[in-house]
């Protein structure tokens, strides 16, 4: 009975080694802070669009292809208007600007566009009737509300390329214009 009681103990305590636990424990940390956000992009507008490759990105682009006032009409939904014995003429199209914001307490937004460089002598561009430069910016929108998501959307953005018949043959049209959006709270 001896031996069966110092068995029994054994087996009992065998089995408490073998089931005692080994553990530990680590911990992550993770910081972090939200920050206001914004996005443009350039999309072909409702009414007069111009076409976009790349369209609905931050990169957009346009072919206008070879204008004359008389001759070749121009492509890419540009659209010329010229008169008889006038001094000049234009091309003129449209595009929409969407800018999608989060995370922001600013309530307006304000839109501006700049070409990247100088035309061409005999050659002007504006933007809303405003006039645009390589050096000073042409009001798209000012002081507009943003909406309940804190989006805008300016559609029928009118650009619009003068050309004066004094412009030199070969003269090149391209240039890249920046939409640059501001938000503000008011």
């Amino acid at each position: 009975m001896k031996k069966l009681i110092v068995l029994a103990a054994m087996i009992t305590l065998t089995a408490t080694f073998a089931s005692a636990q080994l553990s530990d424990s680590a911990t992550l940390t993770v910081t972090g802070t939200v920050d206001e956000s914004i996005e443009m992009y350039v999309s072909a507008a409702t009414n007069n669009p111009l076409t976009l490759t790349n369209g609905g990105s931050a990169a957009a682009s346009n072919a206008m292809g070879i204008v004359s006032k008389f001759g070749a009409a121009p492509s890419g939904g540009w659209v010329r208007s010229a008169t008889f014995d006038a001094a000049s003429y234009s091309i003129s199209g449209n595009v929409k600007i969407e800018v999608d914001a989060a995370n922001t307490s600013h309530n307006t937004i304000a839109i501006a566009a700049q070409l990247g460089s100088a035309p061409p002598t005999g050659i002007s561009w504006t933007v809303n009737a405003n006039s645009m430069t390589n050096l000073a910016s042409g009001s798209v929108v000012s002081g507009q509300p943003l909406d309940v998501n804190d989006d805008y959307v300016a559609d029928n953005v009118a650009l619009v390329v003068t050309i004066q018949d004094s412009a030199a043959d070969a003269a090149d049209l391209g240039n890249v214009i920046t939409f640059t959006a501001s938000l503000t709270t008011v």
